[in-house]
């Protein structure tokens, strides 16, 4: 493993400065399975990425809410993940041509610009509680890994938030799944307790920059915890850029309280506070087990609401059968009436498809939680 140090904070980026959420402590080590670190101007200071892979493969299996062909595949159009832009002519230059006699004259007809960018193609969101590894019982995690690796290759999603997974069993995946690398921080600090990771496919997007925060009345103190909360409760997010279109956008993974209905509404709150402090008109995704029932829970309200987020499962204009998230191993017939698994947007995000994935391999599920999908395209 390699082992790099990002620099201090530096200049603002050059199209402007951006209010963000407060830096986590410079002894704070993340852990990212991206093979280079995110190298954008943001003040987290002295952070240290152990870096795992850079390897990209294509990806083996197909499904209903898989995005259409990217356009990045066009290399000769591209230089380092960043779109060709036109020159001068192509923007509507005046054509000198040569003409007999040496002479010249103008073209009357400029040439047409293409559009600097193209179209972001629609990418493909999960959600998903891994369900911690256990390595005995019925539903130990050996057991439970080809199935989980057989679900996400069925779906083929873009970009994963994951919660409960601890550290091994991410490697596992990343392992199982190396067409994805993966940021994220244990809940008790470093390596330890429950991750809220990000997966991510390398061809397509890059890492602009990352951070935690704890759900907590001290959010920048590592493993802080308060309102009664049962767990450590923590958010990572990242600022993506979609290598496809150019398109910048936000993605927060998190996992609220299971106990506590105190620590859910002020998680709810404080994350909000946290993504109105980006002062962005950039899409915004947010994903995680909320233990919330949505559409009438105090906490639902509080993030879903005029001018915060919308709910991606109720703005689809397609979506699968509707069922509760949380089933216990059970499946379909044991599913809670409840969806608290959500896939939350904002911004200039247009849904496309919703499903909450049934998935299972010879009656043994991959989790006790259902995983939820989205088919998303972001951008004006």
């Amino acid at each position: 493993m390699n082992t790099t140090t990002l620099p201090g904070p530096q200049s603002p980026r050059p199209h402007g400065p951006r209010a963000l959420p407060p830096a986590a402590p410079p002894s704070q080590r993340i852990t990212t399975q991206s093979g280079v670190a995110p190298q954008r101007e943001h003040p987290v200071a002295k952070l240290k990425i152990i870096s795992h892979r850079t390897a990209a493969r294509p990806a083996v299996a197909s499904h209903t809410l898989r995005a259409s062909a990217p356009a990045y595949q066009d290399q000769h159009q591209h230089q380092h993940g960043v779109p060709h832009r036109a020159g001068p002519i192509a923007r509507g230059a005046w054509i000198v041509v040569a003409v007999a006699a040496g002479c010249f004259a103008l073209v009357l007809s400029p040439v047409r610009a293409q559009a600097d960018q193209p179209a972001a193609a629609p990418m493909v969101v999960m959600t998903y509680n891994l369900r911690y590894a256990s390595q005995t019982g019925p539903n130990a995690w050996p057991k439970r890994r080809p199935v989980a690796k057989a679900l996400i290759q069925s779906v083929h999603p873009d970009l994963i938030g994951t919660q409960e997974g601890l550290y091994e069993q991410l490697k596992d995946l990343s392992a199982d799944l190396p067409q994805y690398a993966w940021i994220g921080l244990g809940r008790d600090g470093g390596s330890r307790g429950e991750f809220m990771a990000v997966f991510y496919r390398t061809q397509r997007f890059e890492p602009l920059a990352f951070d935690h925060f704890w759900l907590s009345e001290t959010p920048d103190r590592i493993a802080s915890s308060s309102w009664n909360s049962a767990c450590r409760r923590m958010v990572t997010w990242v600022e993506f850029l979609d290598r496809s279109s150019g398109q910048r956008f936000y993605f927060f993974n998190t996992h609220f309280d299971h106990r506590s209905q105190l620590a859910r509404q002020q998680s709810a709150k404080l994350l909000w506070q946290r993504v109105e402090q980006l002062r962005t008109r950039e899409p915004v995704i947010l994903v995680g087990d909320f233990n919330a029932a949505a559409g009438h829970s105090q906490v639902y309200q509080t993030l879903v609401a005029p001018a915060r987020f919308r709910d991606a499962w109720i703005e689809a204009p397609e979506k699968g059968r509707a069922i509760g998230t949380f089933h216990g191993f059970g499946g379909p017939a044991q599913a809670s009436s409840q969806r608290i698994d959500w896939i939350l947007v904002r911004g200039p995000v247009e849904v496309e498809r919703a499903e909450v994935v049934t998935f299972s391999q010879n009656g043994q599920y991959p989790s006790d939680h259902f995983p939820v999908v989205a088919r998303l395209k972001l951008g004006q």
